[in-house]
């Protein structure tokens, strides 16, 4: 397994800002949310940090922090049927446009049946205060008040390695196995039709 160091990841967050809109092929011109693909790429694997499910999907691993400096690991895909997790940029207007919607699903439904977690790209464990404020800020300015981890070296290696642009949402179970992906800001009515459908799969 090939680990690259905290300041690589801010070269990949600069690239995925060149991308059109934030978001490559998927910034405002992706498919639409209801053709779930099964992944943008597969994370890197390691039998300690991620693994392969019977079903076949990869399995999440990691250890991070939130916003607040608070621990979080993986242990949070347990607590939902399903995990909506939504990797954005500080910097990217596509992102933060889809958050309000995203805002509101997370208090609309049931926390045991589906949460929202945000995953940002550009703040780091290792992020000045002045930056991990002005996260803040635009969390709250959002409406986006779920859990927001900030990123660190396992979830470079487990989670931002698959993603090759922003915003990308990844669907997890409550195992940690991701069900699938999309590549670009969605509207809340598309995010809800992906949200039920998989529910009604699960």
């Amino acid at each position: 397994m090939c680990r690259k160091p905290i300041r690589q990841i801010l070269a990949l967050c600069a690239a995925l800002a060149l991308l059109a809109g934030c978001g490559g092929p998927g910034a405002g011109s992706s498919a639409p949310a209801d053709e779930l693909e099964p992944a943008v790429s597969e994370p890197a694997a390691s039998s300690s940090e991620s693994a392969q499910a019977e079903s076949g999907g990869v399995v999440l691993s990691f250890e991070a922090r939130d916003v607040d400096g608070n621990a979080v690991t993986s242990d949070l895909f347990a607590q939902s049927r399903l995990t909506v997790l939504n990797v954005w940029g500080t910097y990217c207007e596509p992102c933060l446009s889809e958050m309000p919607g995203l805002g509101e699903l997370a208090q609309e439904y049931d926390p045991e049946q589906v949460q929202v977690v945000g995953l940002l790209c550009d703040v780091s464990e290792d992020s000045d205060q002045e930056m991990v404020d002005y996260a803040k800020q635009l969390i709250e300015a959002t409406g986006a008040s779920y859990t927001h981890l900030v990123y660190n070296n396992t979830l470079f290696v487990n989670v931002l390695a698959g993603v090759t642009a922003v915003p990308t949402t990844l669907f997890v179970d409550s195992s940690g196995r991701v069900l699938g992906a999309v590549a670009g800001a969605q509207s809340k009515q598309a995010w809800e039709a992906v949200i039920d459908g998989l529910l009604e799969q699960m």
